[in-house]
């Protein structure tokens, strides 16, 4: 498996304390920054979703303190979770480390991201195309 190298800009190399993996990320969170202000300054926020997922840490060693390593996918039912989704929830205001699972406590919620993310899915179905042909979509 190859890794990429890690890699910060002039401008966030050097400024973190967390040496280059800090850099790097500090540039990344800066660069989702300007991503949403783009949405918000074209009006565009109310109707973009934005994911942002993760790999689960590097090639080797741990993701502590967070769950996973690289390449593991969550099971749910025999089913694979990255597929289906597994219907955990976590407040990561108040859980960051994903370590007690609130969806029991809020099905509700567990049901419309649920739905969102197959009406989502769904969308992105429609809207495949083989590889190296271009066509507009419509507004």
């Amino acid at each position: 498996m190859r890794t990429p190298q890690l890699a910060a800009s002039a401008a966030f190399r050097g400024n973190s304390a967390g040496g280059l993996l800090g850099d790097a990320v500090e540039e990344l969170d800066w660069s989702v920054g300007q991503i949403l202000q783009t949405l918000l300054e074209l009006k565009l926020n109310s109707k973009t979703l934005v994911i942002s997922t993760s790999d689960n840490g590097g090639a080797s060693g741990s993701s502590a303190p967070w769950r996973g390593k690289k390449g593991a996918v969550p099971k749910a039912n025999g089913a694979n979770a990255a597929e289906v989704g597994d219907g955990s929830l976590f407040d990561l205001a108040k859980d960051p480390y994903e370590t007690a699972d609130v969806a029991a406590a809020h099905p509700d919620i567990v049901d419309r991201l649920r739905a969102e993310a197959q009406r989502r899915e769904q969308e992105i179905h429609e809207h495949r195309r083989p590889s190296g042909e271009v066509r507009e979509m419509a507004q």
